[in-house]
């Protein structure tokens, strides 16, 4: 189920993004949840340089992917992500990547960590922050 604050991008398959088994090298959507995220964090005003400006960073503690069906080179595929929830020191975004007719080919989830970029410790997510994507 996914929140009412979706961010959305749509994904034209290239070439390259095919393994020797003629579909999209399972790497390729891990690099396309990432990208994703990072966008979504730009247009909310929380990217890479706000964080900085903080002296903070995201880093991730863990990722996982259901993979559901296989994509092949020039599908379009519709790829969206959210926050599903944040905690004082972390945040669980999703993200599902669909075909235009609505197939899952898969779904996952980031839990990330916000930490000082000195000590690399944790660090409160600024209430500021939490709410823009809840």
């Amino acid at each position: 189920m996914e929140p009412q604050s979706v961010f959305t991008q749509e994904i034209l398959v290239p070439a390259e993004a095919i393994d020797a088994n003629g579909h999209v090298n399972n790497l390729v959507y891990m690099h396309w949840f990432l990208q994703a995220a990072q966008a979504h964090a730009e247009s909310a005003g929380w990217g890479e340089k706000a964080c900085e400006a903080m002296g903070a960073m995201w880093v991730a503690k863990r990722h996982t992917i259901d993979y559901h069906h296989p994509a092949f080179v020039k599908e379009k595929l519709i790829l969206k992500t959210w926050i599903e929830s944040v905690e004082r020191v972390k945040s669980i975004r999703r993200y599902r990547l669909e075909k235009a007719d609505g197939t899952i080919v898969c779904s996952g989830e980031t839990i990330w960590v916000f930490v000082d970029r000195q000590s690399l410790r944790p660090k409160r997510i600024p209430e500021a922050m939490a709410e823009s994507f809840l």
